[in-house]
């Protein structure tokens, strides 16, 4: 299993919440607030999680290597936090 991670709940944005209170998911909650590396691995899959893009390619080559031996696997992909449902950043 691959989790693409912007820690935005797919990223809702300003509005979500009603006027006053509309703070994207990722100031409430981010990718470190929630680890799902560490609750994926406490039911006994193979997991990593990967901060770096090119860490991606090597971490999905140990999850196919634990699969091949009958180990699920869990491959967490910390992104940023763009772009936001509904909107790009923007340089």
């Amino acid at each position: 299993m691959v989790h693409i991670n912007n820690g935005g709940f797919s990223g809702y944005g300003p509005g979500f919440w009603g006027e006053g209170h509309d703070p994207y998911t990722y100031d409430v909650l981010g990718p470190d607030d929630i680890n799902m590396t560490n609750a994926i691995e406490a039911i006994g899959w193979s997991t990593e999680r990967v901060h770096e893009p090119g860490e991606v390619g090597a971490a999905l080559k140990r999850a196919f290597a634990a699969n091949e031996n009958d180990q699920p696997a869990y491959v967490e992909i910390i992104a940023s936090q763009y772009p936001v449902y509904g909107s790009w950043a923007s340089a």
